[in-house]
């Protein structure tokens, strides 16, 4: 997947796959409409890199690139537009962290994250829906795994890296049920969830949970 690392997703781009990815659209009006995505990989793998921004140039050079691997990554994902704005849906999702190959590639990771459950789908009957009046967002899952969530969070830019080896040493591992989010802006939204099976492993003086 040499040509995915031109246009990488916040410095984390596919190193590999195998499996199946299908696509379709439906247009009207010269516009989509619909477009569903049917993804199966096992393995999937990707690489990420340290930012310029995350730090000095001897930590940076010091520090390995960060890289995650799935033994198995499969979903079903559909965008629809709809009146007044659009429409995400995935029933199911499965994400499968190889236990032996580090979640983050960092000196003090040690071991993978590992979902306690590997038959357990690690988001399920997820809906995002957007209207254009307010710009505003609905999010809803029933049940939403922390393990896979966490690690690609922590191998991306979308984090400084001082929190994305925090991430990676301490494992974070938990189970959101009842997802729902209602957001506006930054002092707009609501958010309710049950959070269940919260804990992470010991990192140089954070203790365990």
């Amino acid at each position: 997947a040499a040509w995915s690392a031109a246009w990488p997703f916040r410095g984390l781009h596919i190193e590999k796959a195998r499996g199946d990815l299908r696509a379709w659209m439906d247009f009207s009006d010269s516009r989509i409409d619909e477009v569903r995505i049917e993804t199966n990989l096992a393995p999937l793998e990707l690489a990420g890199e340290v930012s310029e921004s995350d730090s000095d140039s001897e930590t940076r050079d010091a520090t390995p690139a960060p890289n995650l691997r799935f033994s198995q990554f499969a979903s079903l994902l559909r965008w629809q537009r709809e009146s007044g704005g659009w429409r995400i849906d995935a029933p199911q999702t499965l994400a499968h962290i190889e236990s032996a190959m580090p979640a983050h590639d960092m000196q003090a990771a040690g071991t993978a994250m590992s979902p306690a459950n590997n038959d357990a789908p690690a988001i399920a009957d997820l809906s995002v829906v957007q209207r254009d009046t307010d710009q505003s967002l609905h999010v809803r899952a029933a049940s939403f795994a922390l393990e896979p969530a966490l690690a690609l969070l922590s191998a991306t830019h979308l984090l400084p890296q001082k929190s994305r080896t925090l991430l990676a040493s301490t494992r974070p591992s938990g189970q959101i049920e009842a997802l729902d989010l209602q957001w506006r802006s930054a002092q707009d939204f609501s958010l309710s969830a049950n959070l269940s099976n919260l804990g992470w492993k010991a990192s140089g003086g954070m203790p365990s949970l």
